[in-house]
C-alpha cells in the first residue's frame, strides 16, 4: 500500500509526511536520533527475529507517502499543535478550543501510525484499508486521557500501536511526550449513549463489503456517571467527546442529510455541543469522583499546573508497566467487544474470531513478557 496517507487516493505530486513532525522531535530531543518503532513482526511470525527483536529508524526516515496538496492542507494542525504541546510540557493552561485540536491531532497521529506500521510490517495482517487520516479526524467519539511523570529523559514513545489488535482495529494507543503520558480511544459512538446523545439502535452490513449502515435512536438526554465502558488509571485528567459528523456514517448523501437533520434537532445535542455544523460534542471531563462536566465554551481553560506527578507515587519501572498494561488491556478490550461480529454470517464470523482471538492472546503475553523484564 503505497497511497497518500492522508487521503488514501494514488499520490499526486509525492511528498513525504513525517507521521511524528519534525517540531516534536526537536521538541523531544536530537531530532537526528534513533528510535524504536516496534517489534519486527514479519521476522516474529516467521522465527527469524534476531537479538535485537525492535525495528530501529532514524525519525527522518520515519516518513510516508503523501499528496502536496494533502500535505499542506495539514500544515495548519501542526503549527496550532506545536504551540498547544509547549503549552502542557510548561504546565501552562490551554482552552477548550485548543484541546479540541490538539484532540484532532491525536486522530491524524493514531490514524498516521496504523497506516505507517502496516507499511512497515508488509501488511502481515492482511488489511484492506477502507479509510486513511482526511477519514478519521474528527469522525469518531474519542477519549484523551492525560498522565504527569517527571524525573524522566524527554523523548516520545508510542505505547500498542505495534500490536495485531491496533492493526485490526487502530482505536487505542498509548504515546509519551517528554514527561507527559496520553492514551487515546477513539470508536464510534462509543460514549454517546452515556453521555445522553444519540446512540447505534441497529448496524446492518452493508454486502459484500466491512461497512456497516448505522441505525441511529435518540439519547437519554442524561449524563451517566461513569461513562467509560472500562476502567483507566487514575490519578490523571479525561476528556471524552461525542462526535457526529457526516464522516461517522457510512451511506449515500441522502444517509448522512438525514443523519444531520436528526441532530441538529435535538435539543439536548444543541445544549452540549462546541460545534453542532462540524458534528463536535461538548468535551466531558470528569475529576476524581465528580460528575462528568461538559465543556462548551471555547474560551474555558484547562488546568495543567495543578497535574499531580505520578513519580510522588510509583517508581518509573512501575508506571512504565502499569501504563503499557493499561493500553494492551484496553485495546484486548474494545476488539472482543466492539467488533460487529454478531452482525456477519457465519463463515466471516468465524475468520473474524480466529485473528481476535490471535491478537488477544499475543498482547497478554506481550504484558506478560514485558512484566518479566523479557523484552524493553
Amino acid at each position: 500500500m503505497r497511497n497518500c496517507i492522508f487521503c488514501g487516493e494514488h499520490v499526486s505530486e509525492k511528498t513525504k509526511e513525517h507521521i511524528i513532525p519534525q517540531w516534536l522531535m526537536r521538541l523531544t530531543g536530537d531530532p537526528n536520533r534513533q528510535i524504536s518503532v516496534g517489534l519486527n513482526l514479519p521476522q516474529l511470525m516467521d522465527g527469524t527475529l534476531g537479538s535485537d527483536p525492535f525495528r530501529k529508524f532514524s525519525f527522518k526516515a520515519f516518513h510516508f507517502p503523501a499528496c502536496s496538496k494533502c500535505n499542506s492542507a495539514y500544515s495548519d494542525l501542526e503549527v496550532m499543535t506545536k504551540s498547544i504541546v509547549e503549552k502542557i510540557l510548561n504546565n501552562e493552561d490551554i482552552s477548550v478550543k485548543e484541546l479540541d485540536v490538539l484532540m484532532d491531532w491525536f486522530d491524524k497521529i493514531r490514524t498516521g501510525l496504523w497506516l505507517g506500521f502496516m507499511q512497515l510490517n508488509k501488511n502481515i495482517a492482511d488489511i484492506d484499508p477502507k479509510f486513511a487520516i482526511d477519514n478519521r479526524i474528527s469522525s469518531k467519539d474519542r477519549m484523551l486521557a492525560i498522565y504527569k511523570f517527571d524525573h524522566v529523559t524527554d523523548g516520545i514513545n508510542f505505547i500498542g500501536s505495534d500490536t495485531f489488535v491496533f492493526q485490526y482495529l487502530p482505536s487505542c494507543f498509548g504515546f509519551r511526550i517528554n514527561n507527559y503520558y496520553f492514551l487515546n480511544i477513539s470508536f464510534e459512538f462509543i460514549f454517546s449513549k452515556k453521555l445522553g446523545f444519540p446512540f447505534i439502535n441497529k448496524f446492518t452490513q452493508i454486502q459484500d463489503t466491512d461497512n456497516f449502515y448505522l441505525e441511529l435512536k435518540d439519547g437519554t438526554n442524561a449524563i451517566k456517571h461513569n461513562v467509560l465502558p472500562k476502567p483507566i488509571l487514575d490519578g490523571n485528567l479525561h476528556y471524552v467527546q461525542p462526535l457526529f459528523s457526516s464522516k461517522s456514517i457510512i451511506g449515500d448523501d441522502k444517509n448522512k442529510d438525514d443523519v444531520k437533520e436528526f441532530y441538529s434537532h435535538n435539543e439536548f445535542v444543541n445544549n452540549y455541543s462546541l460545534d453542532i455544523d462540524l458534528g463536535k460534542g461538548a468535551i466531558f471531563t470528569k475529576k476524581s469522583n465528580q460528575s462528568y462536566t461538559p465543556l462548551i465554551q471555547n474560551k474555558e481553560t484547562i488546568n495543567f499546573s495543578s497535574l499531580e506527578s505520578l513519580s510522588n507515587k510509583f517508581s518509573f519501572e512501575t508506571w512504565s508497566k502499569m501504563f503499557t498494561k493499561m493500553v494492551y488491556e484496553y485495546q484486548n478490550y474494545l476488539i472482543k467487544n466492539h467488533s460487529y461480529l454478531h452482525a456477519y454470517d457465519n463463515e466471516t464470523k468465524k475468520k473474524l474470531k480466529n485473528k481476535i482471538n490471535f491478537s488477544v492472546h499475543y498482547n497478554k503475553t506481550m504484558v506478560e513478557m514485558y512484566y518479566r523484564q523479557k523484552i524493553r
